[in-house]
């Protein structure tokens, strides 16, 4: 899986790794939303910003391990907010996250 510069919209610069929405990389819109340069995605998303890209660091692994480092077994894991809207049937409507 590879490591690419993507919007991210909740900070207003473009991040790296894997952790980018799912729906960026799948029907056609991974064209438009992921880069292999921060220079692509920052001219094109927040040419305006002066510190981008905020991320450059590669991410290894999957993207929800990055958080699990030094937790002892018995503490609750983190929830990692990851942007994937899913259907929630009893409300009769999608939810985000």
């Amino acid at each position: 899986m590879e490591n690419y510069y993507y919007p991210d919209f909740g900070v207003k610069n473009c991040g790296h790794g894997r952790d980018y929405p799912a729906w960026m990389g799948i029907n056609g819109y991974e064209k438009h939303y992921l880069y292999r340069s921060g220079e692509e995605c920052c001219s094109k998303y927040f040419p305006d910003v002066g510190n981008c890209p905020l991320e450059h660091e590669k991410q290894h692994g999957y993207y929800w391990t990055t958080y699990e480092d030094n937790i002892p077994n018995r503490d609750d894991m983190p929830v990692k907010y990851n942007h994937t809207y899913y259907p929630d049937i009893n409300s009769g409507t999608c939810v985000n996250g």
